[in-house]
């Protein structure tokens, strides 16, 4: 009696194209900094950061302002 034979599954095929480089871990980030997705008194995304830690300027209305984390409210 012969072993029945397996077929082999082939290997997907490739993308086109550069590979597709890892993520690297959350703790890699710089976590002082948070980013904002809008402007809180326009509204608007149109943003850049400043010199300052933490502060950005909106272009639509031409005011700054500071990102500060007030803490989680967590007592150690």
């Amino acid at each position: 009696m012969s072993t029945p034979r397996i077929p082999r599954i082939p290997e997907p095929p490739t993308p086109p194209g550069p590979p597709i480089l890892p993520v690297p871990p959350i703790q890699d980030f710089p976590a002082e900094r948070a980013v904002p997705f809008y402007c809180p008194y326009c509204g608007e995304e149109d943003l850049e950061p400043r010199e300052a830690d933490g502060e950005w300027r909106c272009r639509s209305c031409v005011r700054s302002f500071r990102l500060r984390f007030a803490g989680t409210g967590a007592i150690r």
